[in-house]
């Protein structure tokens, strides 16, 4: 066990001063990580080191990050179907404990990394900074990207280990316990407000790769959402609803006009093309010019194949027919053709993709061996960047954008009993889609949400926290195994802590 834990040490260490770019030439026994923390420069070399990690797309499932956060929060859902068997299967909850998307190993190696940075970062003296804000700018991103961490592996598993202190040592506990969600929600929770108070308002160059005071408001403000829901009232043992504080921070991001700023209809798809909109709150950022670790993102399996330049994709996961209907039957051709498009070989798409119908997975009363409605379309929110007639798969992932957290609002201020104000809030998002008003309701919230958040990650979120997973996926989603992921069994294995979810 205690040569595992020196191994274990060791790559800790050399994940941490990778991202230092420090140069350790010691035994294993003799290595101290405080001798990476010596002045400012190195707080910030093993922050970027944590932003890389959580972007990090990499041959083996197990290290791709980008394709696990938009398919823990979607593929279990209703927005996709699938040429390929293995999705239809995960769909339905048909995987298992060795599923590579049930893998939470990159989630954990983010927040070590977080760890080690505030332990060892908080010994260093003021003078080795060049300023109070500087400082507080890079420890609350560290306390940002630890709650962003949290909250994604809480909502997938639920059923996590929570660790926030630094593992000092070889001989240190490397295994950890799980906890009760609620513990690890309050963790979150305490980490936002932290980072709330350490960021600063903007970065310079409103760069929305950085975490900044908006990105923590936001995200505070989907926190509360998330345990007043149902499921967390009903199943968390969070304690009372906090629908007024969900508001109270959505407004702080809606009111801040200089900053944040719905992109207009008539440009709608350029929240998509075009990185950094005003919309834009926090993204993972990507630039296939740039040699590293955010070159590309392995999102291009969305597009369908091409055998001319420029290249396509894999076209693995393709819009579900009831998505396509929601968006027609209310005449959403705004967010509908910024979402996706049809499969024409007009386009230059490969004539194997051209038209091709798959099970019809999501209508329950379609009778069996129904084929799809339309002809083939493809996800469009992640075109990539085309350069030399070669396309690169760097677009970036938006984690939080306005739309969203209008949203949210709108469902808080429901919630509340404030009907005109969210009814308000809900228009700012329909008006926009050039679908006029929509009568508010948690139903319309929800839908709404499907529709300006497609394929963006959100959905089985959503349909989680609203208790709906079953009424809208089919009864494969029940409770309890519809709501969890499983734990990778390597986890189980080797942490006799850790115990499979229920119903895995």
């Amino acid at each position: 066990m205690k040569s595992i834990r020196y191994l274990f040490l060791y790559l800790l260490y050399l994940s941490l001063v990778t991202s230092c770019n420090v140069l350790e030439q010691d035994p294993v026994s003799n290595i101290t990580l405080d001798r990476a923390f010596q002045k400012e420069g190195d707080v910030r070399a093993a922050l970027m080191g944590v932003y890389n990690r959580l972007a990090l797309e990499s041959p083996g499932a197990a290290a791709e990050m980008p394709r696990r956060y938009l398919y823990n929060g979607e593929y279990r859902a209703d927005s996709y179907m699938s040429i390929t068997s293995a999705y239809p299967q995960a769909q339905q909850g048909n995987f298992n404990n060795v599923w590579p998307w049930a893998n939470w190993q990159t989630y954990y190696a983010a927040i070590h990394s977080v760890n080690n940075l505030l332990f060892y970062g908080s010994k260093i003296t003021d003078d080795k900074f060049s300023s109070p804000k500087e400082k507080n700018r890079l420890f609350g991103e560290a306390y940002f990207l630890r709650a962003f961490a949290y909250f994604n592996l809480v909502r997938v598993w639920e059923n996590v280990v929570l660790r926030t202190e630094p593992i000092l040592d070889a001989d240190g506990d490397f295994l950890g316990a799980q906890v009760a969600p609620a513990e690890v929600l309050a963790q979150i929770e305490a980490d936002l407000l932290q980072a709330a108070q350490l960021l600063p308002v903007d970065y310079p160059q409103s760069n929305r790769g950085r975490a900044t005071r908006g990105a923590a408001h936001a995200l505070l403000a989907k926190y509360y959402v998330y345990i007043s829901s149902p499921y967390a009232q009903q199943r968390l043992n969070v304690g009372p609803t906090q629908w007024a504080k969900a508001a109270s921070y959505a407004d702080s991001v809606i009111s801040n006009r200089s900053l944040y700023s719905l992109v207009p209809g008539p440009s709608y798809e350029t929240i998509f093309t075009q990185n950094g909109t005003t919309e834009s709150i926090f993204e993972l950022v990507y630039d296939a010019t740039i040699t590293g670790p955010n070159a590309e993102n392995d999102l291009d399996l969305f597009l369908p194949r091409k055998n001319t330049p420029p290249t396509g994709g894999g076209y693995g996961l393709m819009p579900s027919d009831k998505l396509i209907d929601a968006f027609k039957s209310m005449n959403d051709t705004v967010r509908f053709n910024a979402a996706m498009a049809e499969v024409r070989a007009a386009d230059g798409w490969d004539t194997r993709d051209v038209g091709k119908t798959v099970p019809y997975l999501r209508d329950r009363s379609a009778p069996g061996g129904t084929r799809q409605k339309y002809n083939n379309h493809y996800v469009k929110k992640y075109p990539g960047t085309i350069i030399a007639n070669i396309r690169y798969s760097d677009s970036n992932i938006i984690f939080l954008r306005l739309a969203d957290v209008i949203l949210l609002k709108a469902e808080a201020l429901f919630e509340l009993g404030r009907t005109d104000d969210a009814q308000t809030a809900l228009n700012l998002v329909t008006q926009r889609a050039d679908i006029g008003i929509r009568p508010v309701s948690v139903d319309e919230i929800m839908l709404q949400r499907w529709l300006e958040l497609a394929f963006e990650g959100d959905r089985w979120y959503d349909l989680k926290r609203r208790m709906l997973l079953e009424e809208e996926t089919g009864p494969y989603a029940a409770y309890p195994k519809g709501y969890f992921f499983p734990i990778v069994n390597g986890e189980v294995i080797n942490n006799p802590n850790v115990k499979q979810n229920p119903g895995w």
